[in-house]
């Protein structure tokens, strides 16, 4: 109940979540990575039904502005995540969902 809950909130915190803009960023293997965005605003949503860890690399430039993936999640989990260039390469483990406010570095 309480996963749902959150959810309900962040729909309503976040506008990007009601108005935004959606992108599919990466579909690979069992891997899903996708964006609500607005030009102020970007959520991610990753999954992973993969049985081990996978190192994934996303471009948020597709996004506009200048987006940097924070160290952790809505939920409070911690992101294993390093920047290169105007990509993000982050460490999903297996069978794990994120949902994740980008922070805008401008």
């Amino acid at each position: 109940f309480q996963l749902y809950a959150n959810l309900n909130r962040y729909k309503h915190e976040y506008e990007s979540l009601r108005r935004g803009g959606f992108k599919i960023l990466l579909l690979k293997g069992n891997i899903f990575v996708a964006a609500r965005f607005l030009k102020e605003e970007a959520i991610l949503l990753m999954t992973s039904m993969e049985e081990e860890e996978k190192e994934v690399c996303i471009n948020l430039a597709v996004l506009g502005n200048q987006w940097r993936m924070p160290k952790e999640t809505l939920f409070g989990e911690s992101i294993k995540a390093y920047h290169a260039k105007k990509e993000v390469r982050v460490i999903l483990p297996g069978h794990t969902g994120y949902l994740v406010k980008l922070d805008d570095s401008m």
